[in-house]
């Protein structure tokens, strides 16, 4: 007869009760894994506290920053703009006049000269010998030092032969004895010349005498004017040729007087 086979319960029990006691193991549970995050950064300092003075001097270096309104402003860049104007204008002013042609205080110059000479021969009694006179001689007037004023063809002359307020056209600045040639020349030509001395440049400006041109009528006279100016540079060039200095390249109408 088959043996009793004993329950698989009763055999789990068994081995169970026959297995030798163990101590518990204690099991650490997995550490949880923390997740980065960024770092804040710092708080910015408080300036909103700050003294006003010690942040103006902070930002600038230790001086105090000054503000002014701008209508005023304004009004400074108006009074530079002003005053660089007037300044302007009266250094324009000072150039014109410093520009202004020399022969004008040149020929005051002059007539002071020949005017001081006539008071000299009023002063010692020049002129005619008055009727019932004891015929005793006239004494002549001292001679002028220095060169003649004026030169005409026959020489020295004793008046300015020009008329106040007409124009008349220059040729050149020359020696006494170079103007002296060139009147002759020009005077064997047919052509009317003298010579003024200019007491500045110790020389003589040759003018000449063909064509007296008023105010006036000085831009209605423009065709007598390039006449006159196209003979004068014809004989400016034979002059030239036959030694002379100077061609009167460049001649120049100017006023006489006032």
């Amino acid at each position: 007869m088959a043996s009793r086979r004993q329950p698989l319960f009763e055999l789990i029990g068994q081995g169970t009760s026959r297995a030798p006691a163990r101590d518990p193991v204690h099991v650490e549970p997995p550490p949880e894994v923390e997740r980065c995050r960024p770092r804040e950064p710092d708080p910015d300092p408080d300036y909103g506290h700050e003294p006003a003075a010690d942040a103006d001097r902070s930002r600038g270096g230790g001086y105090r920053r000054i503000s002014a309104p701008l209508p005023t402003v304004y009004a400074l860049a108006a009074f530079v703009v002003v005053l660089a104007i007037v300044c302007f204008t009266m250094g324009y002013s000072i150039g014109e006049n410093s520009a202004a042609p020399a022969s004008e205080p040149e020929e005051q110059f002059e007539r002071s000269i020949l005017a001081d000479a006539l008071r000299e021969v009023d002063a010692t009694g020049g002129g005619a010998t008055p009727s019932g006179s004891t015929g005793r001689t006239t004494p002549t007037p001292a001679p002028r030092n220095g060169p003649p004023l004026y030169l005409g063809a026959s020489g020295p002359i004793n008046a300015d032969p020009r008329v106040e307020g007409s124009n008349y056209l220059e040729l050149a600045l020359l020696t006494s004895g170079e103007a002296e040639q060139a009147i002759s020349f020009l005077a064997s030509e047919g052509h009317d010349a003298m010579a003024a001395f200019v007491p500045r440049r110790g020389r003589y400006r040759l003018v000449s005498l063909e064509l007296a041109v008023p105010g006036e009528r000085y831009r209605a006279m423009q065709s007598d004017r390039q006449r006159v100016e196209r003979e004068v540079e014809r004989l400016g060039r034979k002059w030239k040729d036959a030694g002379g200095p100077s061609d009167f390249k460049d001649p120049l109408w100017r006023r006489h007087g006032g």
